[in-house]
C-alpha cells in the first residue's frame, strides 16, 4: 500500500468522503429494516420498498452528477451532494422520532440524491489527484476506503443494538441516525476539499486555472498543485 498517496490533501479528503458516506449509507440501509419491521411493524415487503427509495436515487442521479461535473467541474456535485446527504439523514432522524412513513421515504430519496451525484465526481477527483503512473494504487487504496466505511457502519450498529427491540423503541434509532447525520456534516468538509471550489473550465474539473504549471500534468491526471 502507497501511504504515500495520503499526502496529497485532495486525494486523502476523496478517500474520507467515500468512507464516511458508505458508513452513512450501510448503517442506514443495515439499521432501517429493524426500525420498520420491530419497531413500527411493517412487513418485510415493506420495508423493502421503502428502502428502495435510497437505492433507487442514487442510481438514477449517478448519470447526473458525472455530466454536472463535466459542465461545473468536480465541487458543486460533490459539495452539493454533501449537503443533500446530511439533509437527508436529518430528515431520517426526525422520521424516527414522529414515525411518519412519508417523511422516511422523502428521506430516503434526499440521501440518495446525494450519493448519486457525488459519488462519480469524488472518486475521479480523487484518482485525478495522484500521478498518473500511481493511478492502480490510488484506485485500489480508494476501493479499501469504500469498505472501511461499511465495515465502521456494522460495528457501529452492533455497539448500539446490544439487546432486542420493540415496539416503542424508538429512542436508540434516533440517536443512531443523529450520529449519522455528525458523520454526513463531515462528509461535507471532506467534500468541500476534493477539488477548487471556483467554476471550472470543460478539461479542468479539479479546478487547477492556468496559473499550474504544465509539470503538474500527467498522463492520467494532475498531481495536486
Amino acid at each position: 500500500m502507497n501511504l504515500k498517496l495520503f499526502r496529497r490533501s485532495r486525494y486523502t479528503f476523496a478517500c474520507a468522503s467515500i468512507s464516511l458516506s458508505n458508513l452513512v449509507r450501510y448503517t442506514t440501509l443495515l439499521a432501517l429494516p429493524i426500525f420498520l419491521e420491530r419497531v413500527r411493524d411493517h412487513s418485510v415487503q415493506t420495508s423493502g420498498l421503502i428502502l428502495a427509495a435510497m437505492s433507487a436515487f442514487a442510481a438514477l442521479l449517478g448519470p447526473l452528477g458525472g455530466k454536472w461535473a463535466d459542465l461545473r467541474g468536480y465541487w458543486p456535485p460533490a459539495f452539493w451532494g454533501a449537503i443533500a446527504l446530511v439533509t437527508g439523514t436529518l430528515l431520517l432522524t426526525a422520521s424516527t422520532v414522529f414515525q411518519e412513513v412519508v417523511l422516511t421515504i422523502v428521506a430516503l430519496a434526499v440521501m440518495g440524491f446525494g450519493l448519486g451525484v457525488s459519488g462519480a465526481p469524488v472518486q475521479a477527483a480523487a484518482i485525478e489527484a495522484v500521478p498518473g503512473e500511481t493511478a492502480g494504487s490510488a484506485a485500489g487504496i480508494f476501493s479499501t476506503s469504500r469498505y472501511v466505511g461499511s465495515v465502521l457502519g456494522s460495528t457501529v450498529l452492533a455497539l448500539v443494538f446490544t439487546r432486542e427491540v420493540g415496539p416503542g423503541d424508538t429512542r436508540a434509532f434516533a440517536l443512531l441516525f443523529g450520529g449519522l447525520s455528525v458523520a454526513a456534516l463531515a462528509g461535507v468538509f471532506a467534500n468541500a476539499r476534493v477539488a477548487n471550489r471556483h467554476i471550472c473550465p470543460k478539461g479542468d474539473p479539479q479546478g487547477y486555472g492556468p496559473e499550474v504549471p504544465a509539470t503538474v500534468f500527467v498522463s492520467k491526471g494532475r498531481a495536486d498543485p
